[in-house]
């Protein structure tokens, strides 16, 4: 009897708090989010990854319903800890949702933080690229926010100071550095980290954008002799380059050629991402010329060829990489363009698909 009490008792405890967590997400799902805190906070399974994920989405929401609140900072904290939670536990399913949803707030908190940069508020814009920064130290678009926030309320000591105490071997970041140094007009030091960039990353477009706005800044004769001092002398790299420069500077026809070429002889996928990408700028380029000259029919044809060449090799490259956000928001401007608007359509509801915040379902 006395067993059977027991067993009845601790059946009766985990109901009650098991409960109290399906009580604190039915509040969520009603839009009572503070109840579902104080509810779920009641629960004594603090072992379980069920509880840790729920109040993390909980005070997730509180967080973004309410970041112009005081207790937003601490609403904030308390969703990330509690989905740190959750990967201590190694529940596969939960620390999946987990993940996911600090991806979101990630993307929320740099959202905010660039549209109060559009409204000129650069103090709250900074306050959100910090948080960003809180869950991913090493980003590098986030750290070239803050250092341009920092500038914009003219503390340039401390923008500078972003790049150099964080040790980070992003290139993106390196590149990011580049821009500011040369903002700074500290010339010499920007030129010899692009050195070192193009370097030791030949194909990478950021390291080769960072070497064009320094070049824009320089007269017609320096850029000849930087061109020949930095870019690879192997032949293939150098056009590769070249054709990058080509495409900033808006020379598409030129770019697209020798993309084309190149690709014809390596099929690597470097070479077919960045011909997509000029593809679509150069048809953009003709079809302007067309419109402004109706007579030429030729430049509109070929327009069209560039066209739907660019969407069959974008089409293509999207069966590798079937999650890639770049590539999709590429692909449905090529449809839009082509007037093709059921894939159009169907791309934007893979978009939306992979931009929205993601929350477990019972």
């Amino acid at each position: 009897m006395k067993k059977y009490f027991l067993l009845c008792s601790l059946f009766s405890f985990n109901y009650i708090y098991a409960d109290e967590i399906s009580s604190a997400i039915d509040l969520y799902h009603k839009g009572d989010f503070f109840q579902a805190k104080d509810t779920i906070e009641k629960s004594q399974k603090k072992n379980s990854p069920k509880y840790w994920y729920y109040r993390g989405v909980i005070y997730h929401k509180l967080f973004k319903t309410e970041i112009l609140s005081d207790n937003a900072d601490s609403f904030f904290k308390e969703a990330v800890n509690s989905y740190h939670e959750v990967e201590k536990l190694k529940n596969k399913q939960f620390s999946s949702y987990a993940k996911k949803n600090l991806n979101e707030l990630f993307k929320f908190l740099m959202q905010r933080g660039n549209a109060y940069v559009k409204m000129e508020n650069y103090p709250d814009a900074l306050i959100f690229f910090l948080r960003a920064n809180e869950l991913e130290k090493e980003n590098a678009e986030t750290l070239r926010n803050i250092a341009i926030v920092y500038q914009k309320l003219g503390d340039n000591k401390k923008a500078l100071q972003v790049f150099k105490n964080q040790k980070s071997d992003s290139i993106l970041f390196a590149c990011n550095q580049v821009k500011f140094l040369i903002k700074e007009k500290k010339n010499k030091q920007a030129l010899n980290l692009i050195k070192k960039l193009i370097y030791e990353h030949p194909y990478n477009v950021a390291c080769i954008e960072a070497f064009y706005l320094y070049l824009t800044k320089q007269n017609k004769s320096s850029r000849k002799k930087l061109c020949e001092d930095l870019l690879s002398k192997e032949e293939k790299i150098k056009k590769y380059q070249q054709a990058v420069l080509a495409k900033l500077q808006g020379d598409f026809k030129s770019a697209y050629e020798t993309f084309s070429l190149l690709l014809q002889e390596d099929k690597d996928d470097r070479i077919l991402i960045q011909l997509c990408d000029v593809g679509y700028c150069y048809s953009q380029q003709l079809i302007k010329i067309s419109n402004d000259d109706i007579e030429d029919e030729d430049k509109y044809e070929t327009a069209c060829d560039v066209l739907d060449d660019t969407i069959l090799l974008t089409e293509k490259l999207l069966k590798k990489y079937s999650d890639n956000v770049e590539i999709l928001e590429h692909l449905y401007k090529l449809y839009i363009q082509n007037k093709k608007q059921d894939q159009a359509a169907n791309i934007k509801s893979r978009l939306k698909r992979l931009g929205a915040e993601y929350l477990c379902e019972e």
